[in-house]
């Protein structure tokens, strides 16, 4: 599935730890989820650089290339994938966080991901070294090909 930046248009059903949206928060429309700011930012920067610099790497990797889920989300709103990106820069200052986003059935499936491994035990041995709770969550290895 390609890997576009899209806004989920349906309340929260995340499967991640982070709290979930307020029960009064109307669900998010993909016009909503992200306006035009006047000076030219938008509502989530780091979102929007995750995304494109996922995309950017899609291009630049083979299907064989390991990196590590840190996030997986599903209809998230995207302030929790701001967040999420933000956790995830805060605790590995030196990575090169990324996000996904793809079209999963009637769900949005969106993640936070790092790291270019060209082996599954190098992908491994970097797993072994995230932070205790990134792999307390879960976190884990994938393949560039399960993105595509």
């Amino acid at each position: 599935a390609p890997i576009e930046p899209v806004a989920p248009s349906v309340p929260a059903k995340s499967s991640s730890s982070a709290a979930p949206a307020s029960a009064d928060t109307p669900p998010l429309t993909p016009a909503a989820a992200a306006p035009a700011a006047t000076d030219g930012a938008t509502a989530f920067p780091l979102t929007e650089a995750a995304l494109a610099a996922q995309a950017r790497w899609m291009t630049q990797v083979d299907d064989n290339t390991w990196f590590l889920q840190l996030h997986t989300n599903t209809d998230a709103p995207p302030e929790q994938l701001e967040a999420q990106i933000a956790r995830a820069r805060d605790a590995l200052p030196d990575a090169d966080i990324r996000a996904y986003s793809a079209s999963l059935g009637n769900a949005t499936r969106t993640g936070v991901v790092t790291g270019t491994y060209p082996t599954q035990q190098d992908a491994l041995s970097a797993l072994q070294a995230l932070p205790a709770d990134y792999r307390a969550r879960g976190a884990y290895i994938r393949q560039a090909r399960r993105l595509r």
